[in-house]
């Protein structure tokens, strides 16, 4: 927060990016409300959950041309008016109603959409470490994650009441999304040349021209350079079984919670919510006031905290089946990740050569993600197939063994 306060020029990106986020947020939950409105609905939202993953596969691609860009700041306040347009097209197009062609369009405006964004998340992360100084650059992005969080929580619920106003008129409610891109825009122009003083110019080491065959063999450099630098790539395995757990865990929960009554509050519905909302508001609070022995407790440590409390989260599912704990055990658990998810980052930003920042940082995230899709599969076949209880005891020799491995992790 004071870093927020005392820094002009992080505190105007950042408000600029808010707005950005903002508008995407808005997008998003209009986006699939637009989908359940048009006949046939449960073709229309597959589609959405197909067109929404594609960030994910190619998020290392963009990592890579974030890199490869030297004026980062001129391409970042140009993509923030090309979204302005985007969006621009959406409200044009939402004046003929629901319609399935319309909805393409709006796949297409999705997709789009995303690439831009997350080359501008990548854009955004090198920028960032030129606006604050270097031990400072943790609590920067722990700032920066709290205020997406908060965006992220508040605005589907802010979403869904203004399209409501509206009347579900997609077209008023585009001009929205486009005002608040072209505010992000007008933000990063009017502060353009304090920013780019301050940022400078970013160093190109490759001169080549761009290809397929350059691309490929620049991100097996870069992964080798990962696995060189042994502070990083000690934790890929860590983290790797870290995030298996994580989305096995929110995956098996709503098996668990359908099963268990002694649970709940109120109904499933209601629990999922109400977990939901606890840990992203611990999380935002963890990014905004970090207690300082944890802040300054080495990112191992803090791996092995979160890990002992991943095994009583699993113990009280198994064991004391007590609802009131599960929710002390979330907001803690979210409370220290709203400080430790940041130092990773930063941690990795920091260590790797400033021209190759973006390109190992997304190959690093690109590995720990691959965890996602397996963790749930693999332990949602087991609560299925077998028991959730088999998957809840699957999870705790997983989180042992993590744990038993994360004490060997040198930093």
């Amino acid at each position: 927060m004071n870093i927020f306060l005392k820094n002009k020029l992080y505190r105007l990106f950042t408000i600029s990016s808010a707005f950005g986020n903002a508008g995407r947020t808005l997008f998003d939950i209009a986006f699939i409300i637009y989908a359940t409105s048009l006949p046939n609905p449960e073709l229309a939202v597959s589609i959405v959950s197909i067109a929404t993953t594609l960030p994910y596969i190619i998020s290392f691609i963009l990592g890579y041309f974030a890199d490869q860009t030297k004026d980062k700041y001129n391409r970042i306040l140009s993509t923030r008016f090309y979204q302005f347009l985007l969006f621009s097209l959406f409200a044009f197009v939402c004046i003929y109603g629901v319609q399935w062609w319309i909805f393409i369009v709006l796949v297409f405006v999705n997709v789009v959409a995303d690439i831009l964004g997350g080359y501008n998340g990548y854009l955004s992360m090198s920028i960032n470490t030129r606006l604050v100084r270097k031990e400072q650059l943790s609590e920067a992005l722990a700032f920066i994650s709290s205020i997406n969080n908060t965006i992220s929580l508040g605005g589907k619920a802010v979403g869904v009441f203004v399209l409501g106003l509206l009347s579900y008129n997609y077209s008023y409610f585009g001009m929205l999304n486009a005002a608040l891109f072209l505010i992000a825009f007008l933000i990063l122009a009017k502060y353009k040349n304090a920013m780019k003083a301050e940022i400078g110019s970013f160093k190109i080491n490759n001169k080549e021209k761009m290809s397929v065959k350059r691309f490929l063999k620049d991100t097996i450099e870069n992964f080798k350079i990962l696995r060189e630098i042994k502070k990083i790539y000690n934790f890929v395995i860590l983290f790797l079984g870290m995030n298996f757990y994580s989305s096995a865990m929110f995956a098996l929960l709503l098996v668990i919670l359908v099963k268990n009554e002694s649970l709940l509050f109120g109904n499933v519905a209601y629990t999922i919510t109400l977990l939901e909302i606890v840990e992203v508001l611990s999380t935002i609070v963890g990014g905004v006031y970090q207690i300082s022995f944890y802040k300054n407790m080495s990112l191992r440590n803090n791996a092995i905290l979160e890990i002992i409390l991943f095994i009583m989260y699993v113990g009280n599912l198994l064991i004391l089946q007590n609802k009131f704990i599960l929710v002390i055990l979330t907001i803690v658990i979210g409370y220290f990740a709203g400080i430790s998810n940041p130092k990773l980052d930063a941690l990795i930003l920091q260590s790797v050569p400033e021209e190759k920042q973006t390109s190992i940082y997304s190959i690093f995230s690109t590995i720990i993600t691959i965890s996602v899709p397996i963790g749930t599969t693999v332990i949602l076949f087991f609560a299925n197939a077998i028991s959730a209880s088999f998957a809840l005891y699957s999870l705790l020799i997983l989180l042992i063994l993590v744990l038993v491995y994360s004490f060997k992790v040198k930093e």
